[in-house]
């Protein structure tokens, strides 16, 4: 869903929400690049996404739990095989796709936002690509929680945060904590405010920047 350079407000991610949630078939792709939703817009939406993932992990338990018991009554070797089917199913059912790639860039992301997407990302929600290209708001508290989150997190592949007004100190939390950081492969810092002691941190040998 390509919903890049709209006017899209707060008032809209209100909407956008509850059509995103009462949708059959969840997009893979939301791409909200441009709008002014501000905090408030972001994390309206960012709540939609978090309460269809934990949804979706509730009826994914419930399912496995109504198989285990229709199985009880079964002999010991079949229900064993027939329980580790039910498993190995809800740990599909639970990874299904929802939404797999976020663009919240140029959207008026700050600390209280990114408060937000953090929550997200400790869930562990299936996001495997994620852009907030050009959210200068974002002080150093919600890089520091971002990249706490991201440490948990075993789904991200790819981070921009390109022209976002980061600094030095915020790239050295990232490098420094980069080894404790499993699944992502990409970040994208363009366009920053990094200086020379910031890329003498990208070159050495001890940074692992991915």
């Amino acid at each position: 869903m390509n919903l890049s350079l709209n006017g899209l407000t707060a008032v809209s991610a209100v909407r956008l929400a509850e059509y995103i949630t009462t949708m059959q078939n969840t997009p893979q792709v939301l791409l909200l690049y441009g709008n002014f939703l501000g905090d408030e817009g972001i994390s309206t939406i960012l709540e939609s996404l978090l309460h269809l993932h934990r949804s979706s992990l509730t009826q994914n338990a419930q399912t496995v739990a109504e198989m285990a018991r229709k199985l009880t009554d079964r002999a010991e070797v079949q229900q064993q095989t027939e329980m580790d089917r039910a498993m190995t199913g809800y740990g599909e059912i639970s990874m299904q796709p929802r939404v797999q790639y976020l663009d919240l860039g140029d959207c008026g992301l700050g600390d209280v936002g990114m408060l937000q997407l953090t929550a997200l990302l400790r869930d562990n929600v299936c996001l495997h690509g994620l852009s907030l290209t050009g959210n200068s708001q974002v002080g150093l508290l919600g890089w520091q929680e971002l990249i706490r989150a991201l440490q948990g997190n075993t789904q991200l592949r790819s981070l921009a945060v390109d022209y976002c007004g980061i600094k030095d100190e915020v790239l050295e939390m990232f490098l420094e904590s980069s080894n404790h950081i499993s699944s992502l492969i990409n970040i994208d810092f363009e366009g920053n405010c990094i200086s020379e002691r910031g890329e003498k941190l990208l070159r050495s040998p001890d940074s692992s920047s991915k």
